[in-house]
């Protein structure tokens, strides 16, 4: 209990950091709160009463980017206050409350609940990002992938120079120049983590993309977002701890140690943006060794391929069915007999009309007489 309390110190000490560096920022008071768990709700309620007064409401708006759970906070939130017309939640099975999804923009408009004393509390859409990852897919599958919903298990590498380390089919980090570094990798848990040599890492991406590392899970979408860029980046490690992280916008980060300078290259599909930031954990790889060290590639399990095979076959029925469309239309065509009627001839002759008994023929307002 007490690592766990000085992690939160570390953790806290560096948003801080971090936010006096962001220059519109008025204060930088952080408040370490877990939607999930339900941590930090107390500290973060003595704290609103310090800065609100009853007899002055106002209100209060949850602002962010998509994906970073504005909505599940405010079922949490309502959940803590005894909010009344809530309704029930459960959070493992997303059931109740305010809607919330990995598929970016799942909140569309203002959600308001009135709290007492007349204080009101918004949920606001999420502000776009077309630099995330999250922007470049579209199945919900891969969207659950790449969007944390469990806690993360950091897994650390040895990369020699000439060796590469994958992410899926969307991340894909060379070791250009320096001494042996120790990468400890941030992902989600439903992401494939592969090392290779980097002389194989393009033509293994291109015959295994979407089948062996995912997300995405399917050939087609790969395709799609298309070749991978590269982005040139220097950190510098230390032989106990991680100075500098790499941030893949929307997917993850990674943390390079290890002593010295290094040269890396971070291929990233065409618009995600990638940055170096203070190392937010530096302590998971400590001088005795890697804390994690997998030889496994996680997140290929039967449950896994089971989605993946659904998906591949629910696009063969689309395919199959359009084709068989397109095909009874071509024949209805073909089939159809061509009517033609020449210009100075009525399309209906009055002369050889033979109506049944008891109807007649309506005059049009041009026959009738004036």
């Amino acid at each position: 209990m007490r690592d766990k309390e000085k992690g939160l110190a570390r953790l806290k000490v560096w948003v801080r950091r971090m936010s006096r560096q962001i220059r519109n920022v008025h204060t930088n008071d952080v408040v370490l709160i877990s939607s999930t768990s339900g941590h930090g709700f107390k500290q973060l309620e003595e704290r609103l009463r310090h800065h609100l007064l009853p007899e002055d409401p106002k209100w209060m708006y949850v602002v962010g980017r998509v994906n970073s759970g504005k909505s599940t906070f405010v079922n949490r939130f309502l959940w803590y206050i005894g909010y009344k017309h809530q309704g029930a939640v459960h959070y493992k099975r997303a059931v109740g409350g305010v809607t919330r999804s990995p598929v970016p923009g799942t909140t569309l408009h203002f959600v308001s609940f009135g709290l007492p004393k007349g204080f009101r509390l918004v949920d606001c859409p999420g502000i776009p990002s077309r630099h995330q990852v999250t922007a470049q897919l579209q199945e919900a599958m891969d969207l659950y992938a790449v969007v944390p919903r469990k806690r993360i298990n950091s897994i650390s590498y040895a990369l020699h120079t000439g060796r590469s380390f994958l992410a899926g089919a969307l991340v894909r980090i060379d070791q250009v120049q320096g001494n042996i570094s120790f990468l400890t990798s941030f992902f989600g848990l439903s992401v494939t983590l592969h090392v290779c040599q980097t002389c194989k890492a393009e033509d293994l991406m291109s015959r295994k993309s979407g089948d062996f590392f995912y997300p995405p899970h399917s050939r087609e979408d790969c395709e799609r977002i298309g070749p991978l860029v590269r982005h040139r980046v220097e950190v510098f490690g230390s032989s106990d701890r991680a100075w500098d992280d790499i941030v893949i916008a929307g997917m993850g980060w990674v943390s390079i140690s290890g002593y010295g300078t290094k040269i890396l290259d971070v291929w990233v599909p065409k618009g995600v943006k990638v940055f170096r930031r203070p190392a937010l954990m530096p302590q998971e790889m400590r001088s005795r060794g890697i804390t994690r060290f997998h030889v496994n590639h996680r997140a290929r399990s039967p449950k896994i391929f089971r989605k993946k095979n659904g998906i591949v076959k629910a696009r063969q029925d689309k395919e199959l069915r359009d084709k068989l469309r397109a095909e009874q239309a071509e024949v209805e065509a073909q089939q159809a007999a061509q009517v033609e009627v020449p210009d100075d001839v009525a399309f209906v002759d009055m002369s050889e009309l033979e109506l049944p008994p008891g109807y007649s023929v309506a005059e049009s307002a041009a026959e009738q007489p004036k």
